[in-house]
């Protein structure tokens, strides 16, 4: 892609903004699904019903919880996307990008991945917990 170096370090900085973002959602989200998991089984062991009934008011909180993160995290995709190709890509390299992506869309973290690597800009890598998700 024919960027300037301005162009490209806006990339890179979109970029790590959006990795530091999903990190965060990611942990957030594992906190949650581990309280869900000791909440299910503290109500599946049998417990007296005062405790079963606070452990499901628990779970309800949490399965809002999980929601809301869930929800987070496709608005942090969708705002970097949106930003990554409204904003920070110039036109010509963005129509090279839609052109030789057809008919899929182009994956914009990858996009973002591969031209902050071109131009020596990635300097923060995910966690392991968003290469697997």
């Amino acid at each position: 892609m024919e960027l300037t170096a301005e162009q490209a370090a806006e990339v890179a900085k979109l970029r790590v903004m959006f990795v530091t973002r999903a990190d965060h959602l990611l942990e957030e989200r594992r906190t949650i699904t581990e309280d869900m998991r000791r909440a299910t089984q503290a109500t599946l062991d049998g417990n007296e019903l005062r405790s079963a009934t606070r452990d499901v008011v628990r779970l309800h909180e949490l399965t809002t919880s999980l929601h809301t993160n869930l929800r987070d995290e496709h608005m942090a995709g969708m705002d970097f996307v949106a930003t990554l190709f409204r904003k920070v890509l110039p036109p010509l390299p963005l129509a090279r990008v839609l052109v030789h992506s057809y008919p899929l869309y182009p994956d914009a973290y990858a996009l973002a991945t591969c031209i902050a690597q071109h131009h020596g800009l990635l300097e923060h890598q995910p966690t392991q917990l968003l290469l697997t998700a």
